[in-house]
């Protein structure tokens, strides 16, 4: 495949390959730009009906616009392939990172966050996962986790068994409900995320076995093993989180992954929980900042929904920028119309600096203009309002004191 042509992509490399397919680096010829493209085997999707099952899922996970979300950019066939073009990311699996063992608690909280606030939002537009794993999820070299292969079918059972053993066995990570052939919702993500923060704290995954049956059984019936009974350390409050994601039945786990981040929110207050620095290269030890939800001063009292737009815009193209850590909108927005010092919020959310002042706004507002009129990214660093935004940034870092 390597250099070969498929519609106007130019396959470059191999990145890796899985249930569904064959993931390549490729070049978009028409846009000059570097992809992720994804070759699906021709197994899963034999028919008119399975084909077009999956293309009506990722035409709505192309739809999710967020910043732990691989972005997809379209999905296509030839005579030969069915393929989908996504964001090419540069950077590792957390899969791949927990061969040299587990994280430390600080950063698997910080993974765990991050994967929780993109399925918040896939889930608040009706879009379950139902496949999310450790390989599904990519760590860049500054710490941001992408969440991958949103619109994907879970391998069935028995495509996995017929998958050679390099390829990753997910079957571990799917939920009760899921391997019983039941209907599933969004709580099977909350099952699913429960194994990767229990594998990403002790290296381990919570049921396994030597044979797929083997791990279906454990899933089934066995009983979750934390604290003193496994070989690492689980803080107690992790414990509980990771105990009631991973309940067997629906019922008795988080009704939604906003409860989730809610505990975090509590969990987060003091210093084992901030975010981390230690255990990151010296690149990923950025500038952290939030963007608080902005107060509507405006007559018109059901404007608060522009507010909340400007503050997410900025939030979303900020994440973007290399050199900047952002805290998620669910943290954020967590101190929205709560009567707070700015200060305490800052050492609450473990950021350096809080974007939030007037000239702040007034920045949002030039900046939100110029979206509508250019979304090209790397032309809206050089606009007023978001050199304004910077200004105010670092002018706020020094009078804390920041690095």
């Amino acid at each position: 495949m390597i250099g070969k042509i498929v519609s106007h992509y130019e396959i470059l490399e191999k990145l890796g390959e899985g249930g569904t397919g064959v993931v390549y680096k490729a070049l978009d010829q028409k846009l000059n730009r570097i992809v992720a493209l994804k070759f699906f085997h021709a197994q899963p999707f034999t028919n008119t009906e399975q084909k077009a099952f999956l293309i009506k899922e990722a035409q709505a996970a192309a739809a999710l616009n967020h910043p732990n979300i691989r972005t997809i950019y379209e999905i296509d066939e030839t005579s030969e392939y069915l393929f989908m073009s996504m964001a090419f990311i540069d950077g590792a699996s957390l899969k791949k990172k927990l061969l040299d063992g587990p994280l430390k608690h600080e950063m698997a909280v910080s993974v765990a966050i991050q994967v929780a606030d993109g399925l918040e939002t896939a889930h608040n537009k009706g879009i379950v996962h139902r496949n999310l794993n450790s390989a599904n999820i990519l760590i860049t070299d500054r710490g941001l986790a992408k969440i991958l292969n949103f619109g994907l079918p879970p391998p069935s059972i028995e495509t996995e068994s017929a998958m050679s053993c390099r390829f990753v066995n997910t079957t571990a990570y799917l939920s009760p409900e899921l391997l019983r052939d039941e209907k599933i919702d969004h709580r099977t993500d909350i099952w699913s995320w429960g194994v990767v923060l229990y594998e990403a704290l002790t290296g381990e995954l919570p049921f396994n076995g030597d044979r797929r049956e083997d791990v279906i059984h454990a899933v089934l019936n066995h009983e979750l093993s934390l604290g003193s009974e496994t070989d690492f350390e689980v803080p107690a409050n992790l414990q509980r989180i990771i105990a009631r994601a991973l309940s067997k039945s629906p019922v008795n786990r988080y009704q939604s992954i906003s409860e989730i981040l809610a505990e975090f929110e509590h969990f987060r207050i003091g210093p084992r929980f901030k975010l981390p620095t230690e255990g990151f290269t010296a690149k990923e030890q950025q500038p952290f900042i939030a963007v608080l939800a902005f107060e509507n001063l405006s007559p018109a009292r059901d404007q608060a929904y522009f507010c909340d737009g400007i503050a997410e815009e900025i939030i979303n193209n900020l994440a973007q920028v290399a050199g900047l850590r952002v805290a998620s909108r669910t943290s954020s927005f967590a101190y929205k119309g709560r009567q707070e010092d700015v200060r305490d919020i800052g050492r609450n959310l473990g950021v350096q600096s809080i974007y939030y002042l007037k000239k702040a706004v007034e920045a949002g507002y030039a900046y939100r203009r110029y979206l509508e009129k250019d979304s090209d990214f790397d032309s809206i660093r050089e606009h007023p309002g978001y050199k304004a935004l910077i200004k105010h940034l670092k002018a706020r870092e020094k009078e804390s004191g920041a690095v």
